[in-house]
């Protein structure tokens, strides 16, 4: 017998690989798409699109994508 189970990719956090607290930062809207969810959407505090979208990228590493709302 067999056992196989599929592994979560780990979530990266932290202060700047996550977040931000730079005080000229903006909330930015994004959507994030999990295969078999629907789409979720959250606001990210960032200092540009670049960095919003790297933040999102490392608090769901498992998602199929993430875009700009």
């Amino acid at each position: 017998m067999t056992f196989s189970w599929q592994e979560e990719a780990p979530v990266v956090l932290g202060e700047g690989i996550s977040r931000t607290t730079a005080p000229n930062s903006k909330l930015f809207s994004i959507q994030v798409v999990f295969k078999g969810y629907l789409p979720m959407k959250e606001t990210i505090r960032a200092s540009s699109t670049q960095e919003a979208l790297k933040f999102a990228h490392n608090r769901y590493p498992d998602c199929i994508a993430i875009s700009l709302v």
